[in-house]
């Protein structure tokens, strides 16, 4: 009998160190996955672990106002992969959805910190005409919301946008 228990704590021990070893995680492989214009390389595990803001980059159109009003006037960004920004600021107040072409475009430069965006820009029709505006993007980047101003102060007046694509 004390044979049995020898073989059969054996087999036990065997079977438990067996076990723990085929637990152990191993890296699938590299894969190679395109998420919002930026290339991730890394093993599928720690790719299925993503989380977090996606990219920031996209078109989004809203609102934006003058002072402490409401805003009522069409605003569209479109930020760019490259860090640069092209704003459309609706100033005529014309109806409607954004159409980007009849709005004069400004061209600029955009800085993400944390959940903030930070844009710097010009108009094309007068390159001495600049302005500057802040916001907060939510988790997701779909939307943001904040102040603009003249030059490179911001307080003149506040937007909104949503995430188009």
């Amino acid at each position: 009998m004390h044979m049995k228990n020898i073989v059969f704590t054996s087999i036990i021990i065997f079977v438990i160190a067996v076990s723990f070893t085929s637990c152990k995680k191993q890296s699938v492989g590299t894969t190679s996955t395109k998420w919002d214009t930026t290339n991730v390389y890394d093993t599928s595990i720690i790719l299925d672990s993503i989380s977090g803001p996606k990219s920031i980059t996209g078109f989004y159109i809203g609102k934006i106002g003058n002072s402490s009003d409401y805003p009522s006037f069409q605003m569209a960004f479109l930020l760019r992969t490259n860090g640069t920004a092209r704003v459309y600021n609706n100033t005529l107040g014309m109806p409607g959805n954004v159409d980007t072409s009849s709005i004069s475009p400004a061209e600029g430069t955009y800085i993400v910190s944390g959940d903030t965006v930070t844009t710097y820009c010009r108009y094309l029709y007068d390159t001495t005409n600049t302005f500057t505006t802040q916001g907060i993007v939510n988790s997701d980047s779909t939307y943001m919301e904040g102040s603009w101003g003249y030059g490179m102060s911001i307080g003149s007046g506040n937007f909104f946008v949503y995430k188009e694509f």
